[in-house]
């Protein structure tokens, strides 16, 4: 008696393990077509999002901005001029006046621009003077007078300001997260002045007295730029 041919047992074995391909081509499948949905949908929104770039704009304006600006220290008569720049500039927005490109580059270079943080600088202004009526601290009156100077200059930005105006802040429960320091202190207030006279150098501001800089000038040319060229 001969045994079957040995042969035979790896083709059955070969036969039985053979799964075919699976499941996995269609996962495969799957995670390529969700891809290109998500795809889809995220340019989508994009897009939805570009064309109501004037809408979210005017939101914006009215629903935060103005109302920072109100409650703001900045002086009553810049408060008044910056206010009526806003205003105009929402009122213009909402009459169609600006296109979606115009609009987006108008908003960044406002957020650029330290219009709240103005208010403080004034405020530690009348301090410095209010502290020697009869010889104010002339130099540090400059060092802040170069910061605005660098502001008008396009060298300085809002985002400078917060490390300049740290020592004179208080964290709190405001919508910003944090106040000027009521009463400021001469120590922490002379700490302002050091980084002050630190960020106008390094922006190359010459060490002179700029008494003419006004915010509310510097956020009307800065919406006419947004208009003319868009964003940075």
């Amino acid at each position: 008696m001969t045994d079957a041919p040995e042969t035979d047992r790896p083709e059955t074995e070969s036969a039985s393990d053979d799964q075919g391909p699976g499941c996995m081509p269609a996962i495969l499948a799957a995670t390529a077509l969700m891809g290109i949905v998500g795809f889809v949908v995220c340019a989508f929104s994009t897009w939805l999002l570009f064309q109501k770039r004037t809408e979210l704009a005017v939101r914006t304006l009215r629903g935060t901005y103005i109302a920072e600006i109100e409650q703001s220290l900045l002086d009553p008569r810049t408060k008044k001029a910056v206010l009526t720049e806003v205003e105009s500039l929402a009122e213009d927005l909402e009459a169609g006046k600006y296109e979606n490109w115009q609009a987006a580059g108008i908003m960044q270079r406002l957020q650029r621009l330290p219009v709240i943080q103005w208010g403080e600088i004034q405020a530690i202004e009348a301090f410095l003077k209010k502290e020697s009526p009869d010889g104010a601290d002339v130099d540090s009156l400059r060092q802040l007078s170069r910061v605005k100077r660098a502001v008008e200059l396009g060298n300085v930005t809002s985002f400078d300001f917060q490390d300049v105006l740290g020592p004179v802040r208080q964290a709190d429960e405001s919508p910003r997260g944090y106040s000027l320091l009521q009463p400021l202190e001469q120590t922490k207030v002379d700490d302002v002045i050091h980084r002050a006279r630190l960020l106008a150098d390094r922006a190359e501001v010459p060490d002179e007295l700029f008494e003419d800089v006004k915010i509310d000038a510097i956020v009307r040319r800065e919406i006419e730029r947004g208009a003319r060229e868009g964003t940075y």
